[in-house]
């Protein structure tokens, strides 16, 4: 009985075993189905990356990549959360797996511009740390009003006000602009009744009690331009685009231009081409970012933001020179025209600046303007 026991055992296992390597052989040759486990995989990790839950994306684009190892896009996603926490190591790590495993131009072009020298380093990303704070509270608060409105909890609470807060930016450091005074009026009404002000703290951060509804901030600060932006509080109290970035006074023989977007896409670039007024070659980009001459900057791309909303600022020293500024989607997402990018160009002896907006088929990349001797052309 014993000895049966044992052979229909060993018969049982030797099934098994047949059943699994069946199995096996079925999904190594039919791509197919190792392609819709992929896919639903990495679909499951783009949900986590888009609502902010980093962690679980983390384990989720490493699963996918276990899953494929040939895909480009977990080892780039993977990168932009290391990037945007500064955890640099992990960053080179990643990027040096997926160049390994893919031959993606795209992750060369990555490690090339957060890697390679004169790049982004640990120390700027550092500075840039408040910025990114708030910039992740204020996607958590859009993603807490969706779920309200979901659970069908909109209402609107007129009479409450709200404490709404946000940032001011210098457009030259890419740091917090603090002490600048914020003056709140009604929306469109420049001289109108001041209904809140504030300033901002040593971070350029500030805090105002506003009602839900339209208004237009005022901002002023010693040595910068005074600009107007307008701004929005929900029904939450939630405030749409509360990031103002300021720019220093520009000098007689100065430009400066100012590009801002929405959330997304996470990157865009700046990219200035032509030449000087001395017939100098000019190409200023994330990896070329100054042009110098004779000791001196004629032209930097003072910062260049990786994580949405910007800003990028490119200025310009020699404005007798003819350039072409345009704009690239970093990651080829082909929704440039679709997230509010707007440049800003700061002119010599100019109380605003000249405001354009990308038009709506926009897509990976944006021809801007161009200047020619000292002329803005748009």
């Amino acid at each position: 009985m014993e000895n049966k026991l044992r052979t229909w055992l060993a018969a049982l296992i030797c099934a098994l075993v047949i059943i699994c390597a069946g199995t096996a052989v079925i999904l190594v040759w039919n791509p197919g189905n190792l392609e819709k486990i992929y896919q639903k995989q990495i679909q499951v990790a783009d949900k986590y990356f888009i609502d902010g839950d980093y962690e679980n994306a983390v384990i989720s684009y490493q699963t996918a990549i276990q899953k494929d190892k040939k895909k480009e896009e977990p080892y780039q996603r993977l990168a932009m959360i290391y990037l945007s926490r500064n955890e640099m190591a992990l960053a080179k790590d990643i990027l040096n797996r997926g160049i390994l495993n893919t031959s993606s131009p795209n992750l060369q072009l990555m490690w090339a511009k957060y890697f390679e020298e004169g790049t982004v380093t640990a120390n700027t990303k550092t500075e840039q740390e408040t910025q990114t704070d708030r910039k992740l509270k204020t996607k958590n608060k859009n993603l807490n009003k969706e779920k309200k409105e979901t659970q069908g909890e909109e209402e609107t609470h007129q009479g409450e006000f709200f404490p709404v807060d946000g940032q001011v930016i210098d457009a030259v450091t890419g740091e917090g602009a603090s002490g600048a005074l914020i003056n709140v009026r009604a929306e469109g009404k420049e001289m109108g009744e001041i209904l809140a002000n504030a300033v901002t703290d040593a971070n350029g951060e500030y805090v105002l009690e506003l009602e839900s509804g339209y208004y237009l901030a005022e901002i002023e600060l010693d040595g910068y331009m005074t600009e107007y932006f307008e701004m929005a509080v929900d029904a939450f109290g939630d405030i749409e685009n509360g990031q103002f970035v300021l720019s220093p006074e520009v000098g007689s023989g100065q430009i400066r231009i100012v590009l801002e977007w929405d959330a997304a896409p996470r990157d865009l670039d700046s990219h200035l081409e032509g030449a000087l007024s001395d017939g100098t070659i000019v190409n200023i980009f994330y990896r070329n970012k100054t042009l110098e001459a004779g000791g001196e900057e004629i032209i930097s791309l003072d910062v260049d933001d990786v994580d949405g909303y910007g800003p990028e600022t490119t200025t310009i020293n020699d404005i007798n020179g003819k350039y072409r500024f345009y704009v690239i989607d970093f990651e080829q997402e082909g929704t440039l025209g679709e997230n509010g990018a707007t440049v800003k160009v700061y002119m010599p002896g100019e109380e605003e600046p000249i405001v354009i907006t990308a038009p709506a088929d926009a897509g990976n990349e944006w021809d801007v303007l161009q200047i020619e001797d000292g002329k803005c052309i748009h």
